[in-house]
């Protein structure tokens, strides 16, 4: 958009507005024929209030342009200039908003994204491992020979998931406070120690059966099986009997099996929880965006 200001006849000092576009065919001062492409409007405002929009010729209104003095200054010459551009000033501002604020965001959730895929898969292998391992290690506490070798054996098998848990626990500490996988993890390591204390010689043995006992009954896992006499429940002979009796054996043998399968819930759990510090969905995409928001 271009202005210029003329004086005329009369009137003083006038502002005359031009800008491209319009279909008027004919020049509203001369009235001769315009080209579409020198086709100009032309606002006039005069002193007294009264305005009109002309359509002039390019050329009529570079003599416009020409006559009188200029009293345009050089703030009128760019606001002028930015009211004449304003699209492409939004443009480059939108663009400019894009690469530096919006991408860096987006880039963000995507790398925080995979980190914390690969927090998870770190976890869920320990886990994993450690938890068979212990299990693993507990049941063969039912092949002792004596009373010493089963101690040993217990104890094992012990070390074995208190070392296995003692680093993941500090990470779901850290990354998964106040969630529900922080919740099962609890639980689930609590059932997998008092699993492997039960295997022998453990003086609250009643106490860590009844414990197992309801963590399946809250997540309503299937109970051990095996063997046991008419009458009797599989649940009353852990409570009750010692690796010497021929039913304990197989009872324990299941009991492991089940909790290792539960493992396969915590982990789905784990996965679909958001790790603390990583920066996951839209939410977290608009505080990203805007600091402190």
């Amino acid at each position: 958009m271009q202005s210029v200001r003329v004086r005329l006849l009369g009137y003083g000092t006038e502002t005359f507005t031009a800008w491209a576009g319009g279909r008027v065919a004919q020049s509203n001062l001369s009235g001769s024929p315009i080209e579409p492409d020198a086709k100009t409007k032309v606002l006039v405002r005069l002193a007294d209030g009264r305005a009109w929009r002309l359509t002039l010729t390019s050329a009529e209104v570079g003599k416009l342009a020409a006559m009188g003095e200029s009293v345009g200054g050089l703030w009128q010459r760019i606001a002028a200039f930015f009211i004449r551009n304003w699209r492409s000033f939004a443009w480059w501002a939108f663009g400019i908003l894009i690469a530096s604020v919006l991408l860096p965001a987006a880039t963000k959730q995507w790398a925080d994204r995979q980190a914390a895929l690969t927090l998870k898969s770190s976890m869920t292998l320990d886990i994993s491992k450690s938890a068979v391992s212990a299990v693993r290690a507990a049941q063969n506490v039912t092949q002792a020979t004596d009373w010493d070798q089963a101690r040993k054996v217990r104890n094992e098998a012990e070390n074995t998931w208190v070392i296995g848990e003692s680093g993941v626990d500090p990470v779901f500490a850290v990354y998964f406070d106040n969630t529900t996988a922080l919740t099962m993890w609890k639980e689930y390591q609590s059932a997998i120690y008092q699993y492997t204390r039960l295997a022998c010689c453990d003086p609250k043995q009643e106490e860590y059966v009844d414990s197992i006992h309801r963590y399946f009954e809250k997540y309503s896992l299937t109970p051990p099986g095996g063997p046991s006499p008419l009458g009797s429940n599989p649940w009353s002979i852990l409570r009750s009997s010692s690796i010497q009796d021929p039913a304990f054996g197989p009872i324990y043998q299941s009991l492991g099996q089940q909790l290792l399968r539960r493992r396969g819930d915590l982990l789905k759990e784990l996965l679909r929880t958001p790790a603390r510090g990583y920066s996951s969905g839209f939410v977290d995409f608009w505080r990203d965006v805007v600091p402190g928001w």
